[in-house]
């Protein structure tokens, strides 16, 4: 599985367009899947600055919703339930994915 499936999963699960999750938009539910996706990312071992090239956005940005994330994954099972899923999805970290990340 690419970084790419792993955004489409995300999206999936979130119940939002991939396009939407890259895209400028600020709406809570939008933001609620993209720092979702930061933390499932984080978690699997990428960086804050691999995580942002991967989510189209600044590693400071990636900081800001990893913090956004650790507390919604503290107030919100539900939440906590989909990052976890998405962190334990088999997924093959082989060459491929890593050309992607770095």
């Amino acid at each position: 599985m690419l970084t790419s499936d792993l955004v489409l999963a995300g999206s999936e699960m979130f119940k939002i367009h991939p396009d939407v999750i890259y895209a400028d938009n600020r709406t809570a539910f939008v933001c609620r899947a993209r720092f979702g996706l930061y933390m499932a990312f984080y978690l699997r071992g990428a960086s804050k600055t691999q995580v942002g090239r991967i989510m189209r956005r600044d590693h400071s940005t990636v900081i800001h919703g990893l913090i956004r994330a650790d507390r919604m994954m503290k107030k919100d099972d539900s939440f906590k339930r989909v990052v976890d899923k998405l962190v334990n999805m088999h997924v093959d970290l082989g060459h491929r994915e890593k050309e992607q990340v770095e």
